[in-house]
């Protein structure tokens, strides 16, 4: 039993890395400049040079995901939300109290309707 229970989490690695890895490309290929969005587009190149570079921006695709893995794997760091300017690591972790009374909610309806059907 511990060797199944194991091997299942050992596998979990591999689906974890193909998740980031999908969900890094479509963002990466998706259209638009990042700093510009969130400068504005009246922002100028310099401010724009230096927010690409304050977030990497301007690396290549590989090093941006191997920085992005490197920096969940080793520190637990999901990085900074642009939108609030918080880690997401805080912005999850406020969240995360409503998110578990939510599921909890949800499997007591089920079960209050489920058990009698």
């Amino acid at each position: 039993m511990h060797r199944y229970v194991l091997r299942r989490l050992l596998l979990v690695i591999p689906v974890l890395l193909g998740v980031a890895l999908v969900v890094f490309t479509m963002l990466y290929l998706t259209p638009g400049n990042p700093a510009k969005m969130i400068l504005g587009e009246q922002a100028d190149p310099e401010s724009i040079a230096r927010f690409e570079e304050k977030y990497g921006l301007n690396d290549p695709y590989f090093i941006r995901f191997g920085k992005y893995i490197w920096n969940i794997v080793a520190h637990g760091d999901l990085g900074d939300s642009y939108t609030f300017n918080q880690p997401v690591v805080r912005l999850v972790l406020q969240r995360f109290p409503a998110t578990l009374t939510l599921a909890g909610l949800g499997v007591l309806v089920a079960l209050i309707i489920g058990i009698p059907i």
